[in-house]
């Protein structure tokens, strides 16, 4: 069975968010599991494939919900903008630069799914600027990662930032996530719909003008009027 099939949607972020809940689940009764997969500055080398393991693991419930709702809600409508390939390469593509730029940053072990997410995110930011989002209240997609952007160069910057962040792997899925963005814009652009203008000629515009007043002069009854007239006839 293939887990996508070309020219057509296939509820490819619902599957991610399936598969990394299950994942989940998993890592609750093996929690040392964990630490296998997870992206660690210092054995990144000794194991290259935590660069995509990480972001299919979280640290506790909210983490998983948090980023699995923003999957599911921006995936979706990415998948159906750029097709289920392009939604794949650009959401492990985000998770891998993410977590390149991350392991320069942190030396803890670094997992979760949200440097792809913002990856995801802020392509969509650019193929579709105006797409109105609520988040609280009502927003543009592209105003709302802007927020995001400001927030997360903000927390990064802060000398009170919480460790367990990683802001810098956020930012970092937002830059490739826009790189991506780009790339693709000449191919997935909104498209604009064309209106065609139709020029009514004055001449027949007369014309039909005084062929209705004729044909209402012509009937002094109302639909009603004339039902009463034939009656009395």
């Amino acid at each position: 069975m293939k887990f996508f099939k070309e020219d057509q949607f296939n509820w490819i972020a619902l599957k991610l968010t399936t598969i990394i809940s299950v994942i989940f689940v998993f890592e609750l009764f093996f929690p040392d599991s964990a630490f296998f997969f997870a992206l660690d500055s210092s054995q990144v080398l000794l194991k290259p494939y935590t660069l995509v393991t990480y972001s299919f693991l979280h640290v506790n419930l909210s983490h998983l919900f948090s980023n699995m709702f923003f999957l599911v809600i921006f995936g979706t409508i990415l998948e159906k903008v750029v097709g289920p390939k392009n939604f794949l390469f650009v959401y492990f593509i985000s998770a891998i630069f993410s977590g390149l730029v991350g392991i320069f940053f942190y030396s803890i072990p670094v997992v979760g799914a949200s440097g792809a997410i913002f990856g995801v995110m802020a392509t969509l930011a650019v193929l579709r600027p105006l797409l109105i989002v609520y988040v609280g209240a009502p927003l543009p997609m592209i105003a709302l990662m802007i927020l995001y952007a400001i927030l997360a160069i903000a927390q990064a910057t802060s000398p009170n930032s919480d460790p367990l962040i990683a802001n810098v792997g956020h930012l970092a899925g937002i830059g490739i996530g826009v790189v991506l963005g780009i790339y693709y814009y000449p191919d997935f652009k909104e498209k604009k719909i064309k209106t065609k203008k139709v020029k009514l000629d004055e001449k027949k515009h007369r014309e039909w003008e005084d062929l209705w007043l004729k044909h209402q002069s012509g009937n002094d009854f109302s639909p009603v009027d004339s039902r009463i007239a034939r009656t009395d006839n």
